[in-house]
């Protein structure tokens, strides 16, 4: 009873919360959307080639005269910007680029690192042949670098003399993506680096340009530094400390304080109580610099929030904003960062770690190494990012999946339950391990499921589950997973012992099932479908598709709707709250009432209100003789049948047409030119839906067909409802489910609101 108490508070918390999310249809919409960025990425990439010159470069950085010509400095700068925004490998402009940069004699660090950085991102892109003319630069190239390095750690411009963090910066970033091409580096370099910056950090976290000489040793911390600065020990710890936190040890992970892991955490605080949108804090100027080291650090370590800054929408919105007539960003250099900066950090988010108070780290590297793992499978960038509990659940459905990994229990409050069901009611899935096997969150986390969904047992997924072929064939051993399924997805895959330091140490070889596994999830929870980019709307609602069309209500302003109880699942994604989604929408848009009354059982009463009834299901359409005869009476009395498959299972669709030869009613299939389907509904306005999109299982079916598949349900001559064999309620939600065969969402909203229109105008 006690349990049970909890749970209706939880509910009830949570059911307040889902109206609101579902109307905004998807997260808030950031000032800058992600179409804008798309197309500042573009007009920056034209403006580059719009002052390419002759010789397929834009020059040199500096003057001879003024003594800081960086020869080439602009070529490679350019070359940069094109990889980054996107350019084929085949346009001949890049390739007038490329040929000019690979055959560049230069002499200065920054170019050396800039070139590596470009050649390494162009890399993939290449023919074979161009590959290997390609490596044999960046061989040259990254010994170059590695040999400039001093005795104390650093670089300069020069490749000799006493360095300072400028270059240094710039030198291990090079190498790093260099690293993704060529092999390991020896680990000296990364030790003597590390050695310097830990040296250099000052009292408050920051960093400055780290010259020695005495004009800069006392000079104030500032941005660009600093960022750079935590950016390159989250290089340095990737490199040397890696796998830390493994193999796990009597069900705990090994925790070992590591120096550089300190110094990061002071640097990230000085960037979150000093960061600034449109200046370089401490420094002005090389505001593009800034920007471009800001999203090293977030993108390295998953965070969201500078303090309260969400980095990426804002300085995207900066820029987008600042960005010339032109297309450019002033200078080449300047342009290429910053498009490397937008589409950098537009990748988009595979899953959310969750942060908690307690040991939710343990193995800090698995959710980045197998975003990356996933990235290079599915040819794309792709990033991870970490939550807490207390922000919005729209921000936890920046990606599909949440994932929680422990070896405490977590302190959850009522609220923080209700997010939690919040997140898996509006389709997000949930992947919790217990960290290293952990006893103690096995018991805590089989009693959270009990509290949070009690309505659904945990069960072993089994060998049969499209999981384990969701992407890779997945065979032999597979992983051990429990799973909470509604009968529409399995939302919640739940690890008892530990998965998550293969991941951690990157460990593809001994551990390729558990990172194929990775991949699988990325493709269940998505129903195959593509990850979204980073503020880039979630899909419901009708969206831009129809968005120059203005449904309106007949003379009827409100009406009720009544669920067939029967024995076919008939009950199925009732926690997704479609009716309740639709409703409001309805309201909104439409100015139409729509009511939720409660189901009614085959020869009940049905309330005097009710004008639509709902008959759905998986299973099966389970109505005996008598009940067959009760729904051709209400359809008789006037109200109108919205029949479906839920997910479009086959199993239903038999059952039903058999109802309905039962019942008397016939079936026949609605032409192109019926109003439910032009929209022109006489008294009521709705949507032209006569051509239309369907979700990943149904495409290959209905290839050639854009019409929606929707079948007139007749009592004689008169129209009495409509039944569709493919999903419209549940699709309409947004919501993804592995198997769905329906229609796209914007689509399946549009069929739902026309229905309930045309209700409107019916006597």
């Amino acid at each position: 009873m006690k349990r049970m108490r909890a749970w209706r508070k939880v509910a009830a918390l949570a059911a307040t919360a889902i109206a609101a999310l579902w109307m905004s249809a998807g997260p808030a919409r950031a000032v800058v959307t992600a179409e804008q960025i798309d197309a500042a990425i573009e007009r920056g990439v034209e403006s580059l080639l719009a002052s390419q010159n002759a010789e397929g470069g834009w020059g040199d950085y500096g003057t001879a005269a003024m003594g800081n010509l960086f020869s080439h400095g602009y070529d490679v700068c350019g070359l940069m910007g094109l990889a980054y925004g996107g350019v084929p490998a085949s346009d001949e402009r890049l390739q007038k680029a490329l040929k000019l940069v690979l055959e560049a004699e230069v002499d200065r660090n920054y170019v050396y690192a800039v070139r590596v950085i470009a050649l390494s991102r162009l890399y993939p892109r290449l023919r074979r042949e161009q590959q290997e003319l390609v490596k044999q630069r960046l061989m040259k190239d990254v010994e170059w670098i590695f040999k400039a390095q001093d005795d104390e750690g650093d670089w300069n411009y020069y490749g000799t003399g006493k360095g300072e963090l400028s270059n240094t910066q710039m030198a291990l970033l090079a190498l790093y993506e260099g690293s993704k091409v060529l092999k390991e580096l020896p680990t000296d370099v990364w030790k003597k680096a590390l050695d310097r910056y830990l040296k250099t950090q000052k009292p408050d976290g920051g960093w400055n340009y780290g010259s020695r000489s005495s004009v800069h040793v006392n000079k104030p911390t500032y941005g660009s530094m600093t960022a750079a600065g935590v950016a390159s020990l989250f290089i340095i710890r990737d490199k040397l400390y890696r796998g830390t936190g493994c193999p796990c040890r009597g069900g705990k992970s090994p925790r070992k304080g590591l120096e550089v892991d300190a110094a990061i955490q002071r640097g990230t605080e000085w960037l979150k109580n000093n960061f600034a949108v449109d200046a370089n804090p401490g420094r002005g100027g090389w505001n593009a610099f800034w920007s471009f080291s800001c999203e090293r650090v977030g993108l390295a370590s998953g965070i969201k929030y500078f303090g309260t800054h969400n980095w990426y929408a804002e300085m995207a919105e900066y820029l987008v904003s600042h960005q010339n007539p032109d297309g450019s960003w002033g200078h080449p250099s300047s342009t290429a960062l910053a498009i490397a900066f937008l589409v950098k950090g537009r990748a988009p988010i595979l899953l959310n770690k969750l942060q908690f108070d307690g040991q939710w780290n343990n193995h800090p590297r698995d959710a980045a190494n197998l975003a990356d793992y996933v990235g290079k499978q599915k040819e794309q960038a792709i990033q991870w990012q970490v939550i807490n509990l207390d922000v919005p659940v729209d921000e936890w459905h920046d990606a599909p999946i949440l994932y929680i990994t422990a070896e405490t229990p977590i302190e959850l409050t009522d609220e923080q339950k209700a997010r939690l069901r919040q997140f898996t009611d509006t389709g997000g899935t949930l992947l919790v391990e217990a960290s290293c096997g952990n006893r103690q969150i096995v018991l805590w986390w089989d009693l959270m499921c009990k509290e949070i969904w009690p309505e659904w047992e945990l069960k072993v997924v089994g060998q049969g589950h499209p999981l384990w072929e969701a992407d890779s064939r997945m065979r032999g051993r597979l992983p051990t997973l429990f799973g909470l399924s509604d009968g529409v997805r399995t939302f919640m895959f739940y690890s008892k012992t530990d998965i998550s330091c293969a991941w951690n140490t990157q460990a593809v070889a001994r551990g390729q099932m558990l990172f194929d596994l990775g991949g699988n999830l990325f493709m269940y929870s998505t129903d195959k479908g593509k990850l979204r980019a980073r503020l880039a709307a979630r899909p419901g609602g009708t969206g831009p598709k129809y968005a120059a069309q203005t449904p309106a209500a007949g003379e009827r302003r409100a009406l009720a709707v009544a669920r067939i109880k029967h024995g076919g699942e008939w009950y199925l994604a009732d926690n997704y709250h479609p009716w309740q989604v639709l409703a409001e929408d309805l309201q909104a848009r439409a100015g139409l009432t729509l009511k939720a009354a409660e189901p009614v059982a085959p020869g009940g009463d049905v309330g005097a209100d009710v004008a639509l009834l709902h008959l759905a299901g998986r299973a099966g359409s389970r109505l005996d003789p008598e009940g067959c005869a009760w729904l051709r009476g209400q359809l008789g009395a006037g109200r109108f049948l919205l029949a479906e498959a839920t997910l479009g299972d086959g199993r239903f669709d038999e059952a039903f047409r058999a109802v309905a030869t039962a019942a008397g009613l016939a079936l026949k299939p609605l032409p192109k030119d019926r109003p439910l389907l032009t929209g022109q509904l006489g008294k009521a306005a709705g949507y032209d839906v006569t051509s239309v999109a369907y979700t990943y299982h149904l495409q290959a079916e209905r290839v050639g067909q854009p019409a929606p598949l929707l079948y007139g349900i007749y009592d004689g001559s008169r129209l009495v409802g409509v039944y569709s064999p493919f999903d419209i309620l549940f699709s309409q939600t947004g919501c993804k489910a592995y198997g769905n065969r329906g229609y796209a969402p914007e689509d399946a909203r549009a069929i739902a609101t026309n229905i309930a229109l045309l209700i409107s105008v019916r006597e």
